[in-house]
């Protein structure tokens, strides 16, 4: 009898704490603050993948560009062995590099890391444009967005000039698993 009023007590004691309004507020206090700090982590953690993306993109950039000055040379001397070269080392370079293209002024591809899509016309996505850099130069380097069944994909797109004229085009297709 004696156990059964203390655990009557136990009980009611417990009923009283639930349903009091200091317990309340506590609770609603953690539950505030849990939604607070849940929202200010995914505000974060897209400014996070927003700048990591953007990086990226510079990087992808700066490579095409430095592509682009590499290929006048082989271009101008019609050196197929010299652009396949240039293309395959850039590829086996850089790991998030999917593809490298290499084309004259009419878009035909003279050189690409899949040698089956060479001789044959590229044609630029058309998805979006992502961002364009225009320098003080006459280049403008171009990165559009790619949806491919591969994955997600960006592509940048450089022109290859040589004494102020367009003589071809780089394009690097960037995996954006990164």
């Amino acid at each position: 009898v004696l156990c059964s009023r203390k655990m009557g007590k136990a009980t009611t004691k417990m009923a009283t704490l639930v349903t009091s309004l200091r317990f309340k507020i506590s609770v609603f206090v953690v539950f505030l603050l849990l939604v607070t700090a849940s929202i200010f982590s995914l505000i974060t953690l897209q400014a996070m993948n927003r700048n990591i993306m953007d990086e990226v993109i510079k990087r992808a950039e700066s490579l095409c560009k430095s592509t682009a000055a590499l290929a006048p040379y082989s271009l101008l001397a019609n050196d197929a062995l010299g652009i396949d070269n240039i293309v395959s080392k850039v590829k086996e370079a850089n790991a998030d590099v999917e593809y490298v293209v290499v084309t004259d002024a009419g878009m035909k591809v003279l050189a690409h890391t899949d040698v089956a899509k060479r001789d044959t016309l590229f044609h630029v996505a058309s998805t979006g444009t992502i961002r364009e850099a225009v320098d003080n130069t006459a280049e403008n380097t171009q990165v559009y967005a790619l949806h491919a069944p591969a994955g997600n994909l960006f592509e940048v797109l450089t022109p290859v000039f040589f004494n102020g004229k367009q003589i071809g085009n780089v394009i690097l297709g960037i995996n954006t698993s990164v």
